[in-house]
């Protein structure tokens, strides 16, 4: 290790230099070298395998399916999925609802738009205009007529 201290040759500059025989800051060629004498490979590469929204909502969708009609039983099932989001997933919802739509799953879409709604979430016109035409085709006017 060399120390240089002082005054640069060149330009005047009063910083500190340090290098080591590897050339890094701290003696180490980088962190992978740090990290592999003492942790196995695959508890900090990176995973490659992301999963992104088309997936989350299949998975949504196949979550939801299999559950029974009780409100309390969906409301947990959604409340857990979305547990660990730091933001809600509101793209993700929106494609599990146009993939249950298309499944013509209504009761399914009602919950998860009421769920949806009770967190202050997806207030837009398109909801509303999905969760009436998913009352009417459940044969739910009544309550179509009050929203």
């Amino acid at each position: 290790m060399e120390k240089t201290d002082g005054i640069g040759k060149e330009n005047g500059s009063t910083e500190e230099k340090q290098s080591f025989k590897d050339g890094s800051i701290c003696g180490y060629n980088s962190l992978h070298h740090l990290l592999s004498a003492n942790l196995k490979p695959q508890l900090y590469q990176k995973s490659r395998n992301r999963i992104g929204t088309v997936s989350k909502s299949a998975k949504l969708v196949t979550c939801v399916k299999q559950l029974s009609n009780v409100k309390e039983e969906v409301y947990g099932a959604l409340d857990s999925f979305i547990a660990w989001e730091l933001e809600f997933p509101l793209i993700t919802v929106k494609k599990a609802l146009k993939i249950l739509q298309n499944e013509q799953e209504w009761k399914r879409i009602i919950m998860v738009i009421k769920w949806m709604l009770s967190k202050g979430q997806g207030r837009t016109m398109g909801t509303y205009f999905t969760l009436l035409n998913a009352l009417a085709e459940d044969g739910r006017l009544e309550e179509a007529e009050e929203l």
